[in-house]
């Protein structure tokens, strides 16, 4: 969720750099950049990517984000630990971010990375209630 933040809270103003740093500070994350970022689908010309840095270069800014974004939303939604509320939440997130990409890919508009960063985030709010407040509300 902290990370999720530290996106959301800079979306604007978040450089390449700061992206990197974010993601290095989280170790699972991270790791499953650099293995998704050296997949075929995400880099069809075969650099050998070791770094978040490296996959920020090779494979654009927007679509870092995006994956870091749904890789945290997929973890929450399968984590079999987390309660109920922040499962159903997190596939939700993760639903209406894909389903905003794809429209805005059909419409042809510019960014449809950013249209699934957007769209995941909408409910932001209900992401950290079924987080940190996982008691019922009398």
């Amino acid at each position: 969720m902290q990370l999720i933040q530290a996106l959301s809270a800079k979306a604007r103003e978040i450089s390449v750099t700061d992206l990197a740093e974010i993601v290095q500070k989280h170790v699972t994350v991270m790791a499953k950049v650099i293995a998704v970022a050296n997949t075929l689908g995400y880099n069809p010309s075969g650099i050998e990517i070791g770094t978040v840095s490296q996959a920020i270069q090779v494979i654009g800014f927007e679509r870092i984000r995006s994956l870091v974004t749904s890789l945290i939303l997929v973890h929450d939604a399968v984590d079999a630990t987390a309660a109920m509320d922040q499962r159903d939440t997190a596939m939700l997130a993760l639903c209406s971010g894909l389903v905003a990409q794809q429209v805005s890919r059909d419409r042809g508009t510019p960014d449809p990375e950013q249209a699934f960063v957007a769209a995941s985030l909408r409910n932001f709010g209900r992401l950290l209630l079924a987080t940190y407040l996982t008691d019922p509300i009398p």
